[in-house]
């Protein structure tokens, strides 16, 4: 029985090896400042004068989301993104708690935005578990500032924690027990939150390390990763 992470059509094209350092140290072609400056001028040049609907919490987490990318996390502030969404400061507390609220919520967006990524299908458990440590890891390396801001934080869930449900319902499709597929699921998500720190200090790196090809490094994990639960799931043991 297969029990690697290979096989997936949303996998990169090509050979595997190389195509992360090659995406992480043009991310900002993929997901440029100034792209992210002109959706931040854009966005407040579109409610500054007067807003023509009712705030809402999702607004005011997509503002902070594209203030973070192209200003930096210290530019959300509950002032700034006043100003960019034409309210006063104040009247954001009527949908968020206070500034970790909005950091909190700003990661959770994001993380529901990759619904997708674990979206019903007729594949095996592995490349579900596989294609959402994939997702989760070029979602935080696309918005480092956001997910750097998480840092000795909870896990980060979606609010309505959707893709965590979904993939606790496929691992117990499979056979596996809710505590193992809990633990299945905090292994991938922190696995591939270490390996996107990773990514991103190695696209600082002037002379990269010969041979060292997070790549290829990170395939191999998830491999060994999901080898290593399938041996669980085919040696039943009691739970505790």
């Amino acid at each position: 029985m297969d029990t690697s992470c290979d096989g997936r059509e949303d996998k990169p094209s090509g050979s595997r090896v190389g195509n992360w350092r090659v995406s992480v140290r043009v991310v900002s072609h993929a997901y440029n400042v100034s792209t992210a400056i002109g959706r931040a001028q854009s966005l407040e040049d579109g409610v500054k004068n007067q807003r023509r609907a009712p705030l809402t919490r999702h607004e005011i987490l997509k503002a902070g989301i594209v203030l973070a990318d192209s200003e930096g996390l210290a530019a959300v502030t509950m002032r700034r993104l006043g100003e960019v969404l034409g309210v006063e400061a104040m009247s954001l507390y009527r949908h968020v708690k206070n500034k970790q609220d909005v950091l909190d919520g700003m990661a959770a967006l994001l993380v529901a935005g990759m619904q997708s990524a674990v979206a019903p299908s007729e594949t095996s458990w592995q490349e579900v578990v596989c294609q959402f440590a994939r997702a989760y890891r070029r979602l935080i390396v696309e918005h480092p500032a956001v997910f750097m801001a998480q840092a000795g934080r909870a896990l980060v869930l979606d609010e309505n924690q959707t893709a965590l449900h979904r993939i606790i319902d496929t691992l117990a499709a499979a056979g596996f027990s809710r505590g193992d597929a809990m633990d299945i699921y905090l292994a991938g998500t922190s696995y591939a939150r270490g390996f996107a720190l990773t990514d991103l200090a190695q696209a600082q790196t002037a002379t990269p390390v010969d041979g060292f090809d997070t790549d290829r490094a990170f395939e191999r994990g998830l491999d060994i990763l999901a080898a290593g639960f399938e041996q669980v799931r085919m040696s039943p043991r009691p739970e505790e």
